[in-house]
């Protein structure tokens, strides 16, 4: 298993804050073409920014690193080699979405399993794209906080603070008997996420979200 510390956010001046997204793809261009990141971060203005993220574009370009994963800029070392062999070897995997910095766990349960794959276009991103399919969504580095291996159950990466989500089962009046909560002392009382006519189906759904088991479920189209 790989553990790797989250990569440190870094202090956007004013002018960049407003265009954060541009002014992290310029910083990740600075680090594939191993350019100063002050070029960036000096940037006083909107102007001065699309200026420099204009020059790093075509150099980029020009140096024809169009046949690399353009990742983000905030994915560790270790996550960025490991989404490369994922992408050569197709391996399924089951991702865990979160906060990097706190280990949080989001509990996504759709758009989780998949293949890792990669865009067309100048700058090719990670998709995660469904077993079977032949097209994908962005893959959200920034937020990546747990990916396993579909086939065995291996934990193929993990931040070092994650947290695996508590869950617990409540039996309650009506169809939908069995509903699941999760446990979350930073919000608060239990928030109920989940429910299910049959206690098996709940647990089910736990085990998938806590990472016990592994692939889709059908009992997850029958959440309510």
């Amino acid at each position: 298993m790989i553990q790797e510390e989250p990569v440190a956010k870094i202090q956007l001046s004013a002018p960049l804050i407003a265009h954060e997204s541009k002014a992290l793809k310029a910083l990740e261009m600075c680090r594939i073409l191993e350019e100063d990141l002050a070029m960036v971060h000096q940037a006083a203005d909107e102007q001065e920014l699309l200026a420099v993220y204009d020059h790093l574009l075509k150099k980029y370009t020009q140096d024809n690193f169009t046949s690399q994963t353009f990742h983000h800029f905030y994915a560790p070392p270790k996550l960025r080699r490991l989404l490369e062999r994922l992408i050569r070897t197709e391996e399924v995997v089951r991702i865990f979405y979160g906060n990097p910095y706190t280990g949080e766990n989001y509990i996504e349960e759709h758009d989780v399993v998949g293949q890792i794959g990669r865009s067309s276009g100048i700058t090719k991103i990670p998709l995660l794209v469904p077993e079977g399919e032949n097209w994908g969504a962005p893959l959200l580095e920034s937020c990546l906080v747990q990916i396993l291996s579909v086939q065995t159950g291996n934990v193929l990466w993990r931040s070092t603070n994650f947290v695996t989500p508590q869950f617990t089962i409540t039996e309650v009046q009506g169809k939908f008997r069995y509903e699941v909560k999760h446990a979350n002392p930073a919000q608060g009382p239990d928030s109920t996420v989940a429910a299910f006519t049959t206690f098996g189906k709940a647990a089910s759904y736990v085990a998938f979200m806590t990472g016990e088991i592994y692939g889709y479920l059908n009992s997850l189209r029958e959440a309510r």
